[in-house]
């Protein structure tokens, strides 16, 4: 099972910036996820929202402006004043600072177009085909990508409703239906075994988000997920948790 830090190692570093994805190399962290933005000149940016208004000092869209103005913005100060001065990188800075073995988790967070701007970056990165896995919440996104990068992995992530849905059964149509490799599910207390079981026993993966609890990420280890999602992946794993 691999421990993936979620956004970097964004419990103690800004999240999708350099130091949270350099600081998940130094911690142990099996791989990384971040999300990916496309600017107005056709950058491929490392950031959630689809502003900068969070996790910046100024309110700009990233599809209304260019690379170049993003990059003047500082996206560490809000998290700490230690962090000041971090700017928003590019999905090639990232995947430069990934060391061999690892996994990188790349959410798509805007229009599927973004896939074709996706294929010569992940291409001039140098990493294995099996170190990239492509997640959405968009299942035409995931259909994008499986079209134009089959070579990698994509897995659909779903949340899920007061009713429980979606069920095992539903999450099984769409990833046949989108051709994913599996699902990245939320981390929802009502999830089993057999949960878990049943998307295996189709032949899918299962991976779980977002998990920063010791005794929720040990009881999800426990159900034989594929990976944990985690703000602080590198703490969790050192935990050495022991399957009963």
């Amino acid at each position: 099972m691999l421990w993936i830090a979620h956004r970097g190692e964004s419990f103690d570093a800004p999240e999708n910036t350099l130091s949270a994805f350099r600081l998940a190399t130094r911690t142990g962290a099996d791989g990384i996820e971040c999300d990916i933005h496309l600017t107005l000149d056709g950058e491929v940016v490392c950031i959630h929202d689809a502003d900068t208004k969070r996790t910046s000092n100024a309110a700009f869209k990233i599809s209304e402006t260019p690379f170049s103005e993003l990059r003047n913005l500082d996206f560490g100060s809000w998290k700490n004043t230690k962090w000041q001065g971090e700017k928003i990188p590019l999905l090639s800075e990232l995947l430069e600072v990934v060391k061999p073995g690892m996994k990188v988790l790349i959410e798509i967070k805007s229009d599927p177009v973004i896939v074709n701007a996706m294929k010569l970056i992940l291409k001039k990165s140098g990493l294995a085909d099996d170190q990239i896995i492509i997640i959405s919440f968009d299942q035409a996104a995931i259909v994008e990508a499986k079209k134009q990068l089959p070579q990698h992995k994509a897995c659909w992530l779903t949340g899920y409703d007061e009713n429980r849905n979606p069920s095992a059964g539903e999450i099984i149509n769409v990833l046949r239906e989108t051709g994913a490799d599996g699902v990245d599910s939320h981390c929802a207390d009502f999830i089993d075994a057999e949960f878990v079981r049943k998307i295996h026993d189709a032949g899918f993966e299962f991976h779980v988000w977002t998990i920063d609890e010791p005794e929720k990420a040990a009881r999800f280890k426990t159900l034989g997920v594929d990976s944990i999602t985690s703000n602080r992946a590198g703490f969790l794993k050192s935990l050495n948790f022991t399957l009963r």
